[in-house]
């Protein structure tokens, strides 16, 4: 059974969805990280308790304030200094049931004629507040979530960008990798090492150059081989044709050393037979 080839993906291609990868990571943590913040200020920081702590801490603040500084409910800029410094609470002042005064962030203000009566308000707290000029009631709402639900939206929006910048920097730290592999194999083949194996991983430029470099070193490697043969089998004819000229060289010392013997043999040899038949 034949492999199945690799569907070739562009390096130009693969960032665009590397991309939309990391958007698709960072928007499911920014929205875990935003709903599971949510559930935490709704159980801990909104609760009953909590939420009634806050304003009677208010309330004390508020009598505090009007007690040191002699504030009537129309000492509007005193009460509008205190609204100011307290960002986070809004309060209605009443008296007999009618809603005369609203502090809050803005300054304070008279109340609305269709505004709603103390009856009509649903807070399960209502402060007694001694003014100069009477005792009055009021409601407090405590405003300071909406600051943690900024806080929070903002710290899971970060949250969503780190993730993205991560993913990003994963994808590029790879691939940084994979060029600095293919940078070390060309410098180890160029010392001379022909045995380091790169496998081709990924199915882009990248995987084609390596798979490139590979040929290369496998061609280098079969080329160097062959001449090493070559080397080796000259060597070894040579070495042949060395031990034979020696074996020639030995025969013909033999045979000359033989000549020489029978030369001085037959030159004595020669004489004596002449000087015997003389005697004759």
């Amino acid at each position: 059974m034949t492999e199945k080839k690799k569907r070739f993906v562009s390096l130009s291609v693969k960032p665009l969805f590397v991309l939309l990868l990391g958007l698709v990571l960072g928007v499911c943590v920014c929205l875990l990280a935003d709903f599971t913040g949510e559930q935490i200020i709704e159980r801990q920081y909104m609760s009953e308790k909590a939420i009634l702590k806050r304003t009677n801490k208010a309330a004390q603040e508020f009598q505090s304030f009007v007690r040191q500084n002699g504030v009537s409910t129309r000492d509007t800029d005193m009460l509008a200094r205190w609204g100011e410094s307290r960002k986070n609470y809004y309060i209605m002042l009443y008296h007999d049931q009618r809603q005369i005064l609203e502090i809050g962030w803005w300054g304070a203000d008279s109340a609305a004629v269709d505004a709603y009566s103390l009856k009509e308000q649903t807070a399960s707290v209502v402060y007694p507040i001694v003014f100069r000029d009477g005792t009055f009631y009021a409601v407090i709402y405590d405003n300071s979530d909406s600051g943690l639900y900024d806080l929070l939206w903002i710290v899971s929006l970060l949250l969503g960008c780190a993730v993205l910048a991560l993913t990003l920097l994963a994808y590029n730290r790879r691939v940084a990798h994979r060029v600095v592999a293919i940078s070390q194999e060309v410098q180890s083949i160029g010392a001379g090492n022909l045995y380091l194996q790169l496998e081709p991983k990924g199915r882009d430029e990248i995987s084609q150059l390596t798979a490139s470099v590979e040929q290369m070193r496998l061609s280098l490697l079969r080329k160097t081989s062959e001449e090493q043969r070559a080397l080796q089998q000259n060597s070894d004819l040579t070495t042949a044709i060395r031990s034979r000229r020696c074996s020639a060289t030995l025969i013909w010392q033999k045979t000359d050393s033989i000549d020489r013997k029978k030369n001085c043999k037959a030159f004595w040899t020669l004489p004596m037979a002449r000087l015997s038949s003389s005697k004759r």
